[in-house]
């Protein structure tokens, strides 16, 4: 009897045993099974990458005239006026250089994309023209002769030249983007227009330096005709194209407008994920 009971003890143990291992194998089991699940559902989608491509050329133009003249190398007793005339004018073609990457945001509603554009046939100069009129001082104590109050206008030509030439030419950074004015919190306008911002200002030296001038000065956006809502609606494989041309005014220190900044702007930009 108590060899049979011990058989009946060990074949129930036994029992017991593959019923712990079969409990076993079901949760591996079904834990395996919900690892796959649990990575799927928290994989996200491959991001959006956009292609961009910026080519034209952008001129830069501003005159200003100021009353009197610094010498007008005239002798006393000439009377009149003069005035001063700074001109300046620069020029560059712009390259496309195709630069790949998603669309980033500035706050929740303010998207961003960004690209690249070489510099090539730089121009630049300026002058400064002087002009003026005297006469002799009806009742000065040694009046001068009319020929001696004569007044000869002098033009200055100034060497202008861009900085950092060589960064431009291996290609500067621009950003497309809404209005920099737009409050980038509020809720997101898919039919606000694309701005072309190029960031840091491209410097122009001169000689003299009184007439000297900026490309792209900080804060001035150039208008297309592309929408926010056509790149963000863009499926993959698809365009968006735009060209045309776009101005800013060129404020003085009078506060007045004394030129105009011109970006003519053929534009691309691809889904291609």
């Amino acid at each position: 009897m108590i060899g049979i009971a011990m058989r009946g003890l060990r074949s129930r143990s036994h029992r017991s045993d593959r019923r712990v291992v079969g409990i076993g194998s079901c949760c591996l089991l079904a834990l395996a099974l919900a690892v796959p699940a649990a990575v799927a559902s928290t994989h996200k989608p491959p991001e959006r990458l956009y292609s961009v491509s910026l080519s034209g050329s952008v001129r830069v133009e501003w005159s200003l005239t100021t009353e009197g003249l610094n010498d007008s190398g005239l002798p006393l007793g000439c009377l009149g006026s003069g005035s001063e005339t700074f001109s300046f004018d620069a020029s560059a073609q712009l390259g496309a250089k195709p630069t790949r990457g998603p669309v980033t945001y500035y706050g929740r509603n303010f998207p961003r994309l960004f690209t690249r554009a070489s510099f090539s046939s730089f121009a630049a100069g300026g002058s400064v023209q002087t002009a003026g009129s005297f006469t002799p001082e009806p009742a000065g104590f040694e009046t001068p002769s009319a020929s001696e109050c004569t007044y000869v206008p002098k033009r200055t030509e100034a060497n202008c030249s861009f900085a950092e030439r060589g960064e431009l030419e291996r290609g500067k950074l621009f950003q497309l983007s809404p209005e920099l004015n737009v409050n980038p919190t509020a809720p997101l306008q898919r039919g606000n227009a694309l701005y072309i911002y190029g960031g840091s200002p491209v410097e122009v030296r001169c000689n003299p330096s009184l007439v000297e001038g900026l490309l792209f000065a900080e804060g001035d956006g150039f208008k297309t005709s592309v929408r926010v809502g056509s790149v963000l609606a863009l499926r993959k494989g698809k365009r968006v194209s735009a060209s045309g041309s776009a101005s800013v005014p060129q404020i003085g220190f009078d506060g007045k407008q004394d030129g105009t900044e011109t970006v003519a702007y053929s534009l691309h930009i691809k889904r291609v994920r």
